[in-house]
């Protein structure tokens, strides 16, 4: 994933970030939390202890996902040359398999689905794996619709914000309301955090979950990325039930938690869509 959209929230160029974090049937979007990785925990230097975070989430979205073929190419045969963004990939494998040798077509790789679109339509031989609405802005035919594996494909996006500075765990623009209607009311709460253990110490990966499972806390979800500060070092990422920043039972199991790490940052604490 390209880091503009991080990129221009940063530096104010927009009031909010709004970016894929997981996939129904390919998992984790890998590329979201590397950028998030290289933000937070700066590859290459030295360990910084409880992190403040330049933004933090303060929205969930969930999409459902429906893939189309685009092409300028009248018949399949004609395609040498595939474009999509890597996550997609897998979201639509089985349809790949069966129209598409991989020795005879080329994938290739693109910062975006809509940007995949737009090299199809210059390339009489590619063609683009992406939605029905990247057809109607790029102005390229549908050839087939609905080719992801499942029918229920979704992508969950979060949506970030910048951190308030007077504020801390604060976001400037706190309240998105995106598509939530003004009659529907949530009160279960999500967190995110990221952390960096040292690795070599037997352990300490253990000792920083025990204290959130201690404290009758549920994780939801766990994911981890080479930090870029030694071998074998990673970022941890969870997501757990629970408001970090304003529920103090909630927050004293994190701050138990964050003893354990070399690095600990909240990014966010959210309402569940």
């Amino acid at each position: 994933m390209n880091p503009g959209a991080f990129d221009a929230l940063l530096k104010g160029e927009c009031d909010y970030s709004v970016v894929p974090f997981e996939n129904s049937t390919n998992g984790s979007v890998v590329f979201t939390f590397d950028i998030l990785r290289d933000i937070i925990h700066a590859p290459g230097t030295k360990s910084n202890g409880n992190i403040a975070p330049p933004l933090q989430v303060v929205e969930e979205v969930f999409v459902p996902i429906n893939h189309c073929l685009l092409t300028t190419a009248t018949d399949l045969s004609q395609v040498k040359r595939l474009y999509t963004h890597p996550q997609a990939w897998g979201q639509v494998d089985h349809y790949l398999a069966a129209h598409f040798s991989p020795a005879d077509v080329e994938r290739l790789d693109t910062d975006s689905t809509s940007a995949a679109v737009g090299i199809a339509k210059t390339d009489p031989e590619g063609a683009a794996i992406a939605s029905s609405a990247a057809s109607v802005v790029h102005d390229v035919p549908i050839f087939q619709a609905n080719i992801s594996n499942k029918k229920d494909n979704t992508t969950r996006f979060l949506v970030f914000a910048r951190a308030d500075p007077q504020h801390a765990g604060s976001a400037v623009y706190p309240d998105p309301a995106l598509h939530v209607a003004a009659d529907v009311k949530r009160e279960k709460k999500g967190s995110l955090a990221s952390f960096i253990v040292q690795n070599d110490k037997p352990g300490a990966l253990c000792a920083t979950l025990q204290e959130f499972a201690q404290s009758n806390i549920s994780l939801t979800s766990i994911n981890s990325r080479p930090s870029g500060k030694g071998a074998w070092s990673y970022v941890f990422y969870i997501e757990f039930e629970g408001d970090a920043l304003h529920d103090n039972a909630v927050s004293s199991a994190v701050a138990r938690a964050a003893k354990n790490c070399l690095e600990f940052c909240i990014l966010g604490s959210f309402y569940r869509a």
